[in-house]
């Protein structure tokens, strides 16, 4: 060996926090909150507890982390989305469409979760609750602010109606699922225009 060398020591690629969380969302569908452990996540994504650590100081602090990247994931980017659209019946459509897209097992895996986690649990319920005013506004606006808590009613109903699809058909086609629920906008809101004939994939 030439002079002044020392030997390579083999490091691990740096893997970004998102792969992480993105990991464990995986493994969260796949089999359930019992999956969350440090060594199922570390042989999930092939790597080190040492590459665990660096990113979350425990398991507690990447269920928190977890919860968070799954509300940005699925309500806040939802909700700007949404917002790009003009008035409140386009937004009512737009929504409609993208809760489609859910991933119907992580929504069910999350309240599993919460059901058994007191922390998950309470989280869930403000994310549900943040979901349920957001659309609370769009049917009191399309009503025309005449009863908010009217609104507020029709926005439970119909986001129960939309949890409980994830489990009446955990398997159901997409043609299924949006046929019911245009059928439900139209019943939700009988004032609003005719949905256009091939909504949601307008």
């Amino acid at each position: 060996m030439p002079p002044n060398t020392k030997p390579t020591q083999h490091r691990e690629t740096k893997l970004p926090r998102t792969a992480w969380l993105e990991s464990g969302l995986g493994l969260l569908s796949g089999t359930g909150p019992q999956a969350i452990t440090v060594e199922q996540l570390c042989k999930s994504v092939g790597r080190s507890k040492g590459s665990f650590y660096h990113h979350f100081a425990d398991v507690k602090t990447y269920g928190d982390a977890l919860v968070s990247f799954w509300e940005q994931r699925d309500t806040e980017s939802v909700m700007r989305m949404v917002d790009q659209s003009a008035g409140a019946w386009q937004k009512r459509q737009a929504l409609a469409g993208l809760a489609l897209s859910l991933d119907g097992s992580t929504e069910r895996a999350m309240r599993q979760w919460a059901a058994s986690n007191a922390d998950v649990g309470g989280r869930v319920a403000v994310i549900d609750q943040r979901r349920i005013a957001y659309l609370a506004g769009l049917i009191d606006e399309i009503n025309g602010h005449g009863d908010p808590a009217d609104a507020l009613d029709l926005a439970r109903i119909e986001y129960a109606t939309f949890v409980g699809l994830f489990y009446v058909l955990p398997c159901g086609q997409r043609v299924d699922s949006s046929r019911m629920l245009r059928r439900f906008l139209m019943l939700m809101t009988p004032a609003a225009p005719p949905l256009p004939p091939n909504w949601p994939d307008a």
